[in-house]
């Protein structure tokens, strides 16, 4: 449970400190709707990763992980 949760705070970390200049940089060159899709970008691929994590612990749709 520690290393999972070691993990998780590790990527969130990196993800807070490479994401504020990406954004600023999408801002002053493009527009905040870049800024907009790149955050829906990442947010539907992070949905993914959870959705295939937890179908790779269990296939049945309702199951308890």
């Amino acid at each position: 449970m520690g290393t999972a949760m070691g993990l998780a705070m590790g990527s969130i970390a990196l993800m807070a400190l490479f994401g504020t200049p990406i954004s600023g940089q999408l801002v002053g060159q493009y527009s905040y709707l870049a800024l907009s899709m790149f955050s829906g970008a990442t947010l539907v691929a992070g949905s993914a990763l959870i959705a295939y994590a937890r179908f790779f612990q269990n296939r049945r749709l309702f199951a308890v992980v």
